[in-house]
């Protein structure tokens, strides 16, 4: 089966010169492209590591704050008499409320430091690197692909 590769180092001409030669293609010819190197994410786990264990301490420390001003502002209602007034079944809901409430938010701080770190080590975002636009079976349209093709300057082309 004859085919027709361009080899190209950017991404966006490679993807327009596609959507060019889709235009100006028969039916029976596929056109599309492939990354010419494979992706491998980074192995740089130690970093990884150290950012992570750091983000959980800080996390921690914010969280066990939140809670000493939690137990402060609890003992001050205490020595105030301000529960003296709620049964005693109103007094542990109240106080159940407030240590789910303070979960909560060690529970946000967590995340929101997780998703920091993930944000920062995605590595594949939306570029596949330098890309091989492949034309299958161009049939005796081979030189008018061709002319297409260049248009876009391609590092290489090798028609087969």
């Amino acid at each position: 089966m004859p085919s027709i590769l361009a080899f190209f180092n950017d991404n966006k001409s490679a993807h327009n010169c596609m959507l060019d030669v889709k235009k100006n293609i028969k039916q029976s010819t596929r056109v599309y492209t492939v990354a010419q190197h494979e992706y491998k994410e980074a192995t740089n786990d130690t970093h990884f590591a150290q950012v992570q264990a750091q983000k959980s301490r800080i996390s921690t420390k914010v969280g066990g704050f939140l809670g000493l001003l939690i137990g402060v502002a609890f003992a001050v209602a205490v020595e105030v008499d301000l529960f003296s007034s709620m049964s005693t079944f109103a007094g542990i809901l109240f106080i159940v409320i407030a240590s789910a409430a303070a979960g909560s938010l060690i529970g946000l701080f967590v995340l929101s430091a997780t998703d920091k770190l993930s944000k920062k080590n995605e590595s594949f975002k939306e570029e596949r690197g330098e890309l091989i636009l492949i034309v299958e079976n161009p049939s005796d349209d081979k030189d008018k692909i061709v002319s297409i093709i260049e248009k876009y300057n391609p590092d290489k082309i090798k028609v087969y």
